[in-house]
């Protein structure tokens, strides 16, 4: 449900910004209250959320009160421009998003898994400094294959004439990667 949410303050404000421009650039005023109050839940979550076994309240609205934080953290980052690089790390997110969005909680129960089977979840899972590079790499990296291989040649195809070769040519990844996870899970 949380994700369900996610997306719609996401939409919220992408329609904030394309309709209501001022009140966009009113909430990336209050950016550094924001900052904080999504920095002060995270620390709550990481030190395993105290009073939220006791709340009811607590457990049906946290992931919606992370959900707005994010959101309204959007016209922040929707100000940041790559400087260095032509296409920044913005951009290719952006690009990743959808894929990102799709294969993040498949390479979270990957990485526990793995961790499990080679005796290292005790020693890794509490590390946050090595655990969470070993997520954001394994995420990128997991995206950008699902993007090049998968997303945008499906997307491609719309454009070809359609044929079993060209479908083949299209599905083969996928079909891969359908055979992998289910072998995985």
């Amino acid at each position: 449900m949380s994700r369900i949410d996610a997306i719609m303050f996401g939409v919220l404000m992408a329609a904030m910004k394309h309709y209501w421009n001022s009140g966009f650039h009113w909430v990336r005023v209050y950016t550094p209250v924001t900052a904080v109050l999504f920095v002060l839940l995270c620390s709550w979550w990481f030190v395993d959320a105290p009073f939220l076994m006791q709340s009811r309240e607590l457990q049906i609205n946290l992931f919606t009160v992370q959900a707005i934080l994010c959101a309204l953290l959007l016209p922040w980052f929707d100000g940041l421009h790559s400087t260095v690089v032509r296409r920044g790390f913005f951009a290719i997110t952006s690009e990743l998003s959808y894929s990102l969005y799709l294969i993040h909680i498949l390479v979270i129960i990957g990485v526990n898994r793995a961790l499990g089977y080679f005796d290292l979840f005790d020693r890794i899972y509490n590390n946050p400094f090595i655990l969470y590079p070993l997520y954001f790499s394994l995420f990128y990296f997991t995206a950008w294959l699902t993007y090049h291989r998968i997303e945008k040649p499906f997307l491609e195809l719309r454009d070809t004439k359609l044929t079993w070769l060209s479908i083949f040519q299209t599905s083969w990844v996928a079909l891969i990667l359908c055979s992998a996870l289910i072998f995985i899970f």
